[in-house]
């Protein structure tokens, strides 16, 4: 027998080597194995979370659709529980818009109802300033407790676009900072609109497809006050050579003649049963409710980036820096400022005879400004959308300055105005509503020339407002409650409306023809003041040749008695009320 010899040992060695590389390829195998174990946990843990996110996402809008629905019905039948004339006295309000309206009082009860329906008791508001946010766990995963954290933001911010913005976070709750979010925007797409009513001059339809009228349902043009010069609740004294000539009558009140005054017209110690109600002050129904608007202050809204203008390459200026807008050097003598969307600046000057014109496109845009200071220069609006100017502070137009609004439908909202010698001028087929907050002084022109039907001046003010001979007014002026008084001349060519005590009116005030409305009002004519349409007032004092004079006024009333028609308006939505987005992931 012949024995193998392997004195080198290379047999052992070869064993050794394949037993140590079989080892290696076990522990590799098993390695992976066990880590493709740990990244399948960990993707179905991450991918869970954004389950958790939506599932948040699905819940926030189940609870945005019950207070939508809720809000919607409340907000329709109240609406349509109302009498007709109950209607067109809350749509004044609201710009006699019945989609302003429903959008508004959405808007403004969103929060109590969020918090009436899923705040337990308790438990403090969870829903404010039409935000909330919300912590809530799901039933476990493999042992570990899911957290939901959501957001829900209802914006009414820019006029009938309202919209919910949705965000939620999802994470396991021992590693929150393995979290994934998402988010979803609703737009609320009720189409409130109204069908039914009348389209009489005292009220719109806001939303239908009737508009607002001279005349009633039948063509016939309404107007309960032909002839009639002077209506009062009190009594009517004149003295010294006043006259009214026309008709004149007082609600119970004493008429009286002394000094050579006289009226042209019938004396009646009644008013005229055509307008009687059973009312302390009948003659309030000929006074527009005063708009109270929700006025958007815009500290949301951000300050548009630093712009610098190259006039050539050695002078340049910043026309726009840290939220202020200027241009008042004779680089920029000709400027136009696109507005594609709501904007805000500190201050807004121009100056040095400079033009500038702003383009709003077919855009709804909110300009926000706390100090408007025209110095010295020229506004021009352009494009065929609508611009809403809502000025925090000081509105200032100064000398031979001219603001013109074209043809488009512009409502500025200002604390306290001040126009020296400037112009503001409106279109024929423009529209220009100014509420006042505080303060206003005109010493020039308003709508200069133009149609008094096309301008609207709101004064929400308390300090007497004083218009002398350099001021005209070629607009509506809406006095909520402070006293007027015009001297020397002063021009109003629309209509008058105040909720005030005191009239005086001293010299003559150029009229055309007007409704002269003050219900609450005691008027002193004196001075030789001359006017000329239908004064409505609590009493009336005429002194010193003055006379007032029936004249068919030129703006209709917008709050002429008419017969309500047999049906009130009827408020209707759209049954499906918002429009879902898309589902996005955020980033981190």
């Amino acid at each position: 027998m012949k024995l193998l010899k392997n004195n080198d040992g290379y047999g052992l060695f070869i064993t050794i080597l394949l037993i140590l590389l079989v080892s290696i390829t076990g522990i590799s195998l098993l390695t992976l194995s066990m880590n493709t174990n740990k990244t399948t946990i960990n993707e179905r843990k991450d991918q869970s979370t954004f389950y958790f996110a939506e599932a948040g996402i699905n819940l926030e809008k189940s609870n945005i659709a019950t207070v939508i629905t809720n809000l919607d019905r409340d907000i329709k039948d109240y609406f349509n529980s109302l009498d007709y004339d109950s209607q067109v006295a809350l749509l004044s309000s609201f710009n006699n818009d019945f989609e302003t309206y429903y959008y508004t009082k959405m808007s403004n009860d969103f929060c109590s109802e969020f918090n009436s329906l899923f705040n337990p008791v308790g438990q403090s508001n969870k829903c404010s300033s039409n935000t909330f946010s919300s912590n809530f766990k799901l039933g476990k995963q493999f042992e570990k407790q899911p957290v939901v954290e959501t957001t829900v933001l209802f914006d009414c911010s820019r006029s009938l676009d309202c919209t919910v913005n949705i965000t939620s976070n999802g994470y396991f709750e021992d590693s929150p900072s393995n979290f994934r979010t998402v988010s979803q925007q609703l737009k609320i797409d009720a189409n409130p609109q109204v069908s039914g009513g009348s389209s009489g001059n005292n009220g719109g339809s806001g939303g239908s497809e009737e508009t607002v009228s001279e005349e009633n349902g039948s063509g016939g043009y309404v107007n309960p006050l032909e002839n009639f010069a002077a209506l009062t609740n009190g009594n009517i004294t004149l003295k010294g050579g006043a006259t009214i000539n026309g008709n004149a009558a007082t609600n119970g009140g004493e008429i009286s003649t002394n000094g050579g005054a006289n009226i042209t017209g019938s004396e009646y110690s009644t008013l005229p049963s055509s307008i009687k109600i059973n009312s302390p002050n009948p003659l309030v129904q000929f006074l527009p409710t005063f708009p109270e608007f929700l006025i958007e202050t815009g500290e949301l809204v951000p300050y548009p980036p630093n712009n610098e203008f190259i006039y050539d390459k050695s002078n340049k200026t910043m026309i726009i820096k840290d939220g202020n807008f200027t241009s008042s050097t004779w680089m920029t003598p000709s400027y136009t400022l696109p507005l594609e969307k709501d904007t805000r600046f500190k201050d807004f000057i121009l100056g040095n005879d400079n033009n500038l014109t702003i383009n709003i496109g077919s855009n709804e845009v909110n300009l926000y400004v706390n100090n408007l200071n025209i110095e010295n220069g020229d506004i021009k609006v352009t494009g065929s959308g609508k611009l809403n100017i809502f000025v925090k502070n000081k509105f200032n137009i100064g000398s031979n300055s001219v603001i013109n609004l074209g043809e488009n439908k512009i409502n500025i909202s200002v604390k306290d105005v001040d126009i020296n010698d400037g112009h503001i001028i409106v279109g024929n087929t423009g529209i220009l509503n100014m509420y006042v907050t505080d303060n206003l002084n005109i010493k020039g022109s308003f709508n200069q020339n133009g149609n008094p039907a096309s301008a609207n001046l709101y004064y929400n003010g308390s300090d007497r407002l004083d218009f002398n001979g350099s001021t005209k007014l070629y607009s509506s002026l809406y006095v909520k409650k402070s006293d007027v008084k015009l001297t020397g001349g002063a021009g109003l060519y629309g209509n008058f409306y105040s909720g005030g005590s005191n009239v005086d009116i001293a010299g003559g005030v150029p009229t055309i023809g007007q409704w002269f409305v003050a219900p609450y009002a005691k008027l002193d004519l004196n001075g030789g003041g001359n006017m000329k349409g239908i004064v409505i007032t609590e009493s009336i004092t005429a002194t010193g040749g003055t006379s007032i004079s029936f004249g068919e006024p030129i703006v209709p009333n917008p709050a002429i008695p008419i017969a309500p028609p047999s049906q009130p308006y009827s408020g209707v939505t759209k049954s499906d009320l918002f429009i879902e987005g898309p589902l996005l992931e955020n980033d981190r």
